[in-house]
């Protein structure tokens, strides 16, 4: 039996709540699933906002660095790679510090096999 997630509410600071839609996304059985390319599905969208702000890699770090994360920049390379999972707390972190917020975020595709 597979569950359907469609909204799912997500309050980042404890203030304000933001909505993330996930129009009919089916969730697969628990040990079913097999990602095929990516280690996480937001590491291009990092990699957009940053260089949309003019970063480097480094600087970003510097920024993460500054805000409390003791990130390096390998680190944040592998995650725009997605070679790297992602939390979804390190997410958040990193839009704050970018000045973003999930509705800026494009939806990405990522390849998921389903084992039967």
């Amino acid at each position: 039996m597979h569950a359907v997630l469609k909204t799912c509410t997500i309050s980042p600071s404890g203030k304000e709540n933001v909505e993330l839609r996930l129009d009919s996304f089916e969730v697969p059985p628990r040990n079913s699933i097999t990602l095929t390319e990516k280690l996480n599905i937001f590491g291009a969208e990092i990699a957009r906002f940053r260089t949309e702000q003019g970063l480097k890699q480094r600087e970003l770090m510097a920024k993460l660095q500054a805000a409390g994360w003791d990130v390096s920049s390998e680190t944040i390379c592998k995650v725009e790679q997605g070679e790297r999972t992602l939390t979804d707390v390190e997410f958040m972190f990193i839009l704050k510090v970018l000045k973003k917020d999930l509705s800026d975020v494009r939806a990405s595709k990522t390849t998921f096999t389903v084992a039967k």
